[in-house]
């Protein structure tokens, strides 16, 4: 990489691709930096890069495993908190799709999957009235997280989403109007995390 690129590569959304794909080095510092650690680049124009994560030695004995996908709440109430409610999950990454729609259906909601912002409005614009929550990525191709919100706004002013990001979140939210949004998770997040973000979200819708 060139010295141009080197200055602006933690810059949030910045890329030398087309926009929409993958997590950015914005997002990967900021993992890192919550784990207490730094990266060292070191580049040459026409030789390649080298990326070094630097993280803290601690002098303690490992803990047992623990087990970070347990619910937080009864399993029967778990399995009856969405029924008769749809969540529409919008994201272009199909792992992602996956664990949500096996989660929500355990969860008893009925989901509709949605690999980008276009089809996440097109879908949003048919099923609106059946919609209860949408859990929207930020960065996807063709439609972006951004304005996938704004036109489901503009069908309906009060829709509830979860935006879901990479980035932290200052930066995934920053283009999204003072509470707007019903909620924020930052990836990768556990299953109980996103569990107890969906509950507390629609806990008190009728």
């Amino acid at each position: 990489m060139n010295d141009k690129t080197l200055a602006k590569i933690y810059d949030p959304f910045f890329t030398t691709k087309f926009t929409g794909r993958g997590l950015g080095m914005s997002a990967i510092r900021g993992i890192v930096r919550g784990h207490k650690g730094a990266i060292r680049i070191y580049s040459e124009v026409g030789r390649g890069s080298v990326f070094r994560l630097l993280f803290p030695c601690v002098d303690m004995q490992a803990e047992p495993a623990k087990d970070y996908t347990t619910s937080l709440y009864d399993s029967a109430f778990i399995a009856r908190f969405g029924q008769g409610k749809t969540v529409l999950v919008v994201d272009d990454e199909a792992m992602v799709c996956k664990l949500l729609d096996g989660l929500l259906s355990r969860m008893g909601f009925k989901v509709l999957i949605a690999a980008d912002g276009q089809q996440g409005l097109a879908l949003f614009n048919k099923r609106q009235h059946d919609i209860a929550l949408v859990i929207l990525d930020y960065a996807m191709p063709v439609m972006d997280g951004a304005e996938c919100f704004v036109g489901m706004q503009a069908v309906q002013p009060d829709v509830k989403v979860l935006l879901s990001s990479g980035y932290n979140e200052d930066d995934a939210t920053g283009r999204f109007a003072n509470d707007a949004l019903a909620g924020f998770i930052q990836k990768p997040y556990l299953t109980k995390d996103i569990e107890q973000k969906v509950i507390e979200i629609l806990a008190t819708v009728g």
